[in-house]
């Protein structure tokens, strides 16, 4: 492709994905700035620029000017603004567009059925591609669940409670996913704008490991010393429970579940085969083990 990366900005960056690119951006050398609304209280780092906007394609047209990427890390379900962006980003010439995945496959076919906020994720997906013709590229990062940050959160996230010694376990528990450390995902953002060429129209998977819930079992049960109380439920069955939750207009509490559900079941969506270990290799992503892992995490909650 020939181009460089300089000037980055971040769409959502209030979020929690925001708050590990920015510091991987930085730690890269990029300029680094965000868009959020007029009347948000956010608040960033000094180095970091803050550009206002209602969100309308004129206004981060306007905000776009002089970027040379836009990394997007909103909402799945504000489909609309982020084909807002995408308008904004044609028109502003900006060189590399990355819509906001970060999680499991929503590329796969008829995965909405169980995973209702895909359909969102892959109607921005496919309205990007199409943008190709008009010169902007783009780059499609999964990660799989956010390892270290769902399990130390807790409160029944992947149905891990820890800090209660207790947990549910989804099937046999061997369903082996991909799974990826929360600054890791940061990281890996950061890298695909440090390799371009091999990033431009890609769909790229990366993980900090593979895993599945009875190897965490045991490694926690060794590490603290004591058992882990075990419930048992059904995948397919916690996956449709958030389908419904989410028709219902429970967006929030419905996603846990249909992510939950989604991501211990038969269906691949965070299995990525053999590819996060290409992608690992081409970004240098850092390797990293789950027991390491499992302590830092039980250390921050002062179990061990």
């Amino acid at each position: 492709m020939g181009a460089t990366i300089k000037n980055v900005i971040i769409l959502g960056a209030s979020g929690s994905v925001g708050s590990v690119a920015i510091p991987a951006l930085t730690e890269l050398d990029f300029n680094v700035s965000v868009v959020v609304r007029p009347l948000s209280k956010s608040s960033f780092p000094d180095y970091v620029t803050v550009h206002k906007s209602d969100y309308t394609t004129e206004s981060l047209t306007s905000v776009f000017a002089g970027q040379d990427a836009v990394i997007s890390v909103i909402a799945a379900s504000d489909v609309t603004i982020q084909k807002n962006a995408i308008d904004a980003a044609v028109a502003a010439g900006v060189k590399r567009f990355l819509p906001s995945e970060y999680g499991g496959d929503t590329s796969l076919p008829e995965i909405e059925k169980f995973t209702p906020f895909a359909k969102g994720k892959k109607e921005v997906f496919s309205y990007l591609k199409s943008k190709e013709p008009e010169g902007l590229t783009w780059t499609a990062l999964y990660t799989g669940p956010f390892f270290d940050s769902l399990l130390e959160i807790g409160t029944g996230l992947m149905g891990w409670e820890i800090e209660d010694y207790k947990t549910t376990i989804y099937d046999s528990g061997n369903q082996q996913y991909d799974a990826t450390n929360f600054e890791t995902v940061g990281k890996a953002i950061a890298s695909v704008l440090t390799h371009l060429d091999i990033t431009k129209n890609q769909q790229v998977y990366v993980n900090s490991f593979k895993v599945c819930q009875n190897e965490v079992i045991e490694g926690l049960e060794r590490l603290l010393g004591k058992k882990i109380a075990i419930s048992r439920a059904s995948s397919v069955e916690i996956a449709e429970r958030g389908r419904l939750t989410m028709a219902n207009g429970e967006w929030q509490k419905g996603y846990f579940d249909s992510a939950t559900g989604s991501t211990h079941g038969p269906w691949g969506f965070c299995d990525f085969g053999g590819r996060a270990t290409r992608w690992n290799e081409v970004l240098d992503i850092p390797k990293e083990d789950l027991e390491t892992t499992l302590k830092r995490v039980l250390k921050n909650k002062k179990l061990i």
